[in-house]
């Protein structure tokens, strides 16, 4: 069986003439894994280092244009049926988790393990649990099946527990959660094609309550907008 590369449907239905100007919005989602595969630890000599040197300064770095960001982190299972994609891909060694690990030279291989990346989003999501926010400001972020906020009082059952595996169709139940709490112009940062169809279909959903989505993808930003 030939297997395409999905791809290549964003030549289908990105138009060629993509508006230029700087999106303006006021909720980001991004997509975790995404963040952890083009974010390189660099000099960072720990996980707790990583998280503090580079991951959340750039987490801090979306507030500068939004009031609130919502990370979401992919969950693996051995059941999946999608475990057998993923071996395909090649395999790194195993390695237990936490803040205290020291870095992997290798860290593409790394990533490669399944457990190595669900421990490492667990170990991260818990962090951005404790920080401390701008005031107005407020960060959701998925822990496996479940969800936690900066902000104490909301209420995230719409968002939890939850068993979508991959974030790219749990990105938009966060999107869905954003226009619920009034934030009618919304950004989703991804790297997987699949977002980018979904979010044609999100926004078809919802456009009763948003006026603007936004698909960062890659090198592109996507605008699907109310007329």
């Amino acid at each position: 069986m030939h297997h395409g590369n999905k791809s290549e449907i964003l030549d289908c239905i990105v138009p060629r003439d993509l508006d230029k100007h700087r999106p303006v919005t006021t909720a980001a989602v991004l997509d975790g894994a995404v963040l952890v595969q083009m974010l390189r630890p660099g000099g960072a000599v720990t996980t707790g280092q990583y998280f503090t040197d580079v991951l959340a300064p750039y987490i801090l770095s979306w507030f500068d244009r939004n009031n609130r960001i919502d990370i979401v982190w992919d969950v693996y299972s051995k059941t999946s049926l999608k475990s057998d994609i993923r071996e395909q891909r090649g395999t790194g060694a195993r390695r237990r988790v936490t803040l205290s690990t020291k870095v992997p030279g290798n860290w593409a291989a790394f990533l490669r393990v399944d457990l190595n990346k669900q421990e490492l989003f667990v170990e991260l999501a818990k962090s951005l649990k404790h920080m401390t926010f701008p005031q107005g400001k407020e960060l959701f972020t998925t822990i496996r099946d479940g969800c936690v906020t900066s902000t104490a009082g909301i209420n995230t059952n719409a968002l939890a527990p939850c068993t979508q595996e991959e974030a790219d169709t749990r990105l938009f139940l966060h999107v869905a959660a954003a226009t619920l709490a009034g934030h009618r112009r919304v950004m989703v940062r991804s790297s997987d094609s699949d977002v980018v169809v979904l979010a044609i279909a999100a926004f078809v959903a919802l456009e009763q309550r948003m006026d603007e989505l936004w698909i960062f993808h890659l090198s592109i930003s996507l605008n699907l907008a109310n007329k």
